[in-house]
């Protein structure tokens, strides 16, 4: 359903980058948005204080949003340090609050196995 005053915009799935049409209504004296409808199926999550926009195929299938990037994340973690969590986040196009909880499980892990080796 379009609105009369609605116009379209383009939106970006978080998880696989695939584009759809949303709508948004804005006021016209203002120029502000008053209302925005993402396209059917798709599901708009706070994540970590980010906003997070997904299609339908990443949300039916995401146990947990970005986890295709998880090995990526830690092998950067493992190679720089937790030192660059953000730059890593970044680069790899994860939010930065999923990154730094990630960067705390890693440190959790590794100090975890260093613990038991002593």
């Amino acid at each position: 359903m379009i609105l009369a005053d609605g116009q379209g915009c383009m939106v970006q799935c978080d998880g696989c980058g695939a584009v759809g049409e949303a709508v948004e209504t804005r006021n016209p004296r203002t120029g502000s948005l008053t209302a925005a409808f993402l396209p059917k199926g798709w599901k708009f999550d706070v994540l970590d204080g980010e906003h997070i926009h997904r299609c339908g195929e990443c949300f039916a299938a995401a146990v947990e949003p970005f986890a295709d990037r998880r090995a990526a994340f830690e092998a950067r973690l493992d190679h720089l340090g937790a030192g660059l969590t953000v730059d890593i986040a970044a680069s790899l196009g994860v939010p930065i609050g999923l990154g730094w909880r990630w960067a705390g499980e890693w440190k959790s892990r590794q100090f975890g196995e260093a613990g038991g080796m002593q």
